[in-house]
């Protein structure tokens, strides 16, 4: 039974550009709860490293930690917990690396773990450590834990949140929210709509256990509601619909659509959805309510591909989605990936005959396209044994690899090249991170990332001379890359050390640290 103090703090320990919803949802319950919550977020702006993630729990001094668990940098995650452990100091971990490792969490300091969906979970285990009458761990669905006697226990699932109407209302007081404020004044986080959970697909790329297959959907009011909330209170006129896949219910679509404008909201806004499951109608119409760019997973322009990762699409859908969406005026954002291990140069061809064909239509290419095999997900248990690369996410090599390393790496010039910054980042096919591959298929990969780039600072960088610029010294880059992969990692983190030269993606130096211990500082009082 609780008697300390209710107070509760959740980590985000990798670095992200905004405010997470999931964390907005939890606070909410936790205060319906009595409890002082407060959240503490590692962005790209302000980042916080280990020891001010640890040093900021110490000083507020909570009886809870909730810790959000993604796969990369984990190692780092569980030593935090284990620095942090201390009497009378529970852990939980929720997450996708969570779920789908829930021993090895439990095996690394975390006390409990909530796997899948949170909200209801988290509500259950706050009545528990209440002391509820009837209510123990056993008995709470969706957790595992060990036993007095250090055995591990799985609890059974918990099912799927079936009415969203049941989760709490969106609180974002938890966060210290000017961490996430633009030069514009907007705050990254409250653009962010969520309109449905779960997604119908069966990518082998992806674990979806999370949310699961089964899509469930907020009530449209409810929606619009909020929407027109954010607007008015932070002055918010462009949105992202963060749905997985946003057009799977037409009736959903053209409902949402006609009460944009029936409320005469006037924004913009942006989705993504899947090529097999919009067309013309669909499109116009959101057009008409605001709309303004449609990202789509294609993820190939290869058939065989397409049709062993099971992304249930065809490869004539994946030009007739981009040509209509075109047609009508559309911004168009295009996810491609490359590095199965099936592929050879044929298939890098053919994505570079997809980026040619729809060149002058799509706005912007993803920049970090190369496989990742992810625990949880088909791709990971079909080839962990026969490549090697079992519990990867715990071995010291693999530390500074996740799909974008210049971001997500605490030091981005000593893991990564200018081009692989600026154009697309191929880290992970180069250097054989996970797969091998033929030179002839990384030479590919490497025209397909010219041309990616190329497109990409078409949209980016208005300025004919910047772009040039960026390409030449990026074709340099690349040069050196291929004669020694460690040479630009080797020479430019010394030189931007000597400079005292101020990181445009995390800080470094004298500068930095001033900068960094001033956030720190904010962070914990």
């Amino acid at each position: 039974m609780l008697t300390k103090a209710k107070k509760f703090i959740l980590i985000f320990p990798n670095p992200i550009s905004e405010m997470p919803t999931g964390f907005a949802y939890l606070s909410s319950v936790l205060k319906e709860k009595g409890y002082e919550v407060k959240a503490i977020v590692n962005s790209f702006n302000n980042f916080l490293g280990w020891d001010d993630l640890a040093e900021a729990t110490e000083v507020y001094q909570p009886t809870f930690v909730g810790f959000h668990l993604s796969t990369y940098r984990v190692p780092d995650v569980y030593k935090t917990i284990k620095r942090i452990k201390k009497p009378g100091l529970t852990v939980i971990a929720g997450g996708p690396h969570a779920t789908s490792c829930p021993d090895e969490a439990l095996d690394n300091g975390v006390d409990i773990v909530v796997r899948n969906e949170g909200e209801i979970t988290l509500s259950e285990l706050c009545d528990f450590w209440s002391g509820a009458r009837g209510l123990s761990l056993e008995s709470i669905k969706g957790i595992s834990f060990k036993d007095p006697k250090g055995c591990v226990v799985h609890n059974p699932s918990r099912e799927y949140i079936a009415n969203l109407n049941d989760l709490p209302k969106l609180d974002f007081s938890c966060f210290d929210q000017e961490r996430f404020r633009t030069s514009m004044g907007l705050l990254k986080g409250f653009h962010r709509i969520y309109c449905s959970r779960g997604c119908p697909a069966g990518c082998t790329f992806c674990d979806r256990a999370i949310f699961g297959q089964k899509i469930r959907y907020h009530p449209v009011d409810e929606v619009i509601r909020e929407i027109k909330h954010r607007k008015d209170a932070h002055n918010i006129k462009s949105f992202v619909i963060a749905d997985d896949t946003f057009t799977f219910n037409k009736k959903y679509v053209r409902d949402f659509c006609q009460s944009l404008k029936d409320n005469k909201l006037d924004i913009a806004w942006c989705c993504s959805t899947r090529a097999n499951i919009v067309d013309s109608e669909m499109l116009s119409t959101m057009k008409e309510a605001g709309c303004y760019m449609v990202s789509y997973g294609i993820e190939s322009g290869d058939s065989e591909t397409l049709k062993r990762i099971r992304k249930g699409i065809t490869l004539g859908q994946a030009h007739k989605a981009v040509d209509c969406s075109a047609e009508l005026g559309f911004r168009i954002y295009v996810n491609l990936m490359t590095g199965f291990p099936w592929e050879d140069e044929l298939a890098v061809v053919n994505n570079i005959k997809y980026i040619k064909r729809h060149f002058d239509q799509v706005h912007i290419y993803q920049v970090s396209g190369a496989i990742v095999p992810y625990p949880g997900t088909i791709i990971y248990e079909t080839y962990k044994e026969q490549y090697g690369f079992k519990d990867w996410w715990l071995k010291e090599d693999y530390q500074n690899y996740g799909l974008q390393i210049h971001q997500n790496a605490d030091n981005p010039y000593k893991h990564s090249t200018f081009y692989q910054r600026m154009l697309y980042d191929d880290t992970l096919i180069w250097e054989e991170v996970f797969f091998p591959y033929t030179r002839a298929y990384k030479k590919k990969v490497g025209t397909m990332a010219f041309l990616i780039g190329k497109r990409n600072l078409l949209s980016t960088s208005p300025g004919r001379i910047k772009r040039t610029m960026i390409y030449a010294l990026s074709k340099i880059s690349r040069l050196v890359y291929e004669f020694n992969s460690d040479l630009e990692k080797t020479i430019i983190p010394k030189i931007i050390s000597a400079l005292h030269f101020k990181s445009r993606f995390h800080d470094r130096g004298p500068l930095g640290y001033l900068y960094r211990k001033k956030a720190k500082s904010n962070t914990t009082n």
